[in-house]
């Protein structure tokens, strides 16, 4: 059975307490590297790279925070999960920060009907967020992003937001997301880097059958 790093004790004035992380989180990855063991987690750590993305698994959610020191403040201890969970905590490769399709069926649409679908019942309201690292000039262009990296960069978020939409909706057990919105907003920190955030909101919904219209 496969098994990930979980959180068990968060030490006061900590990194780990700053991020508002918790005992129960999964650690998913340091920047690049999935995370397996506490052996994994300390060369991650040690590499001494700033401003890495951690990835932590908690309520069903992939949660993204920035780490700028090499230390979390956490103890650790590796916990099993089941196979179906483990793939789900891996939805989004790590590595390329590309999607993994899973919810292809899932409809989104940007206005709140489907043409030539009728909407049986409303499902629940869902959400879902992700976030790069901008540097140097193009912190001032967060907003229009016009490089080649920044550009891409977004791309791969607005990318990643749509599948999570999807996935979530799945997991309700919806066939669609009506008046789907993405969002971004930038934020300056103290080393000229800056962190874009993109939001995506929609309305899960079932749809009636083909049948029944």
């Amino acid at each position: 059975m496969p098994s990930l790093l979980k959180i068990t004790h968060i030490y006061e004035g900590s990194q780990a307490a700053e991020l508002e992380l918790i005992v129960g989180d999964l650690i998913v990855s340091v920047g690049d590297r999935f995370i397996h063991t506490s052996d994994d987690l300390d060369r991650a750590l040690s590499t001494g790279e700033h401003n890495a993305k951690l990835k932590i698994y908690r309520n069903c959610e992939v949660i993204t925070v920035f780490i700028t020191a090499s230390r979390l403040g956490v103890e650790c201890a590796l916990d099993s999960v089941l196979p179906e969970l483990y793939e789900q905590i891996l939805v989004f490769d790590c590595a390329a920060n590309t999607p993994i399709v899973v919810s292809s069926n899932i409809i989104l649409a940007s206005t709140h009907d489907i043409p030539g679908r009728r909407i049986a019942s409303v499902v629940d309201l869902i959400t879902v967020e992700d976030s790069f690292l901008i540097e140097g000039s193009a912190i001032a262009r967060r907003f229009f992003p016009t490089t080649a990296g920044s550009s891409t960069k977004m791309e791969q978020c607005v990318g990643n937001i749509k599948e999570r939409l999807k996935y979530k909706a799945a997991r309700l057990g919806a066939d669609a997301v009506v008046g789907v919105s993405i969002n971004s907003s930038g934020v300056n920190t103290h080393n000229n880097v800056g962190v874009f955030v993109v939001y995506g909101v929609g309305t899960a919904v079932k749809l009636c059958n083909e049948a029944e219209l």
